[in-house]
């Protein structure tokens, strides 16, 4: 039985106020947050939206269904979410996480093995 499921824990990264902007123009308007983000990427946290933190607890109780799968799976999602999840199937250190290179529009398979991917 093919089916498909949606699950609003994959959507991306909430920018709060910087959402829609790029990182020249949160540069220009929010000097002070730019700075912050690039001191920690990982705990930095948008006003008003999430950190990658946040990001990955929110994934978890997708990561316990995903590892319940017995068949292959598709999961399409932003860059954020991807480098959560491939961090976490690929046992890295959280502290990698966003900086992991996830190219766009791009397919990456994982196959689940007794010990990891």
């Amino acid at each position: 039985c093919k089916r498909y499921v949606e699950w609003r824990s994959l959507r991306e990264i909430e920018t709060g106020v910087c959402d829609g902007l790029s990182y020249e123009q949160v540069k220009i308007k929010f000097p002070e947050e730019y700075r912050s983000r690039n001191q920690d990427k990982l705990r930095y946290r948008y006003p008003r939206g999430e950190s990658y933190l946040d990001v990955i607890n929110r994934l978890e109780p997708v990561i316990f269904e995903l590892e319940r799968q017995k068949e292959p799976l598709l999961i399409v999602a932003h860059q954020a979410v991807i480098r959560c999840l491939y961090a976490y199937f690929l046992d890295l250190p959280a502290e990698e996480i966003p900086y992991l290179s996830i190219p766009l529009h791009t397919l990456i398979r994982l196959e689940a093995k007794a010990y990891g991917c």
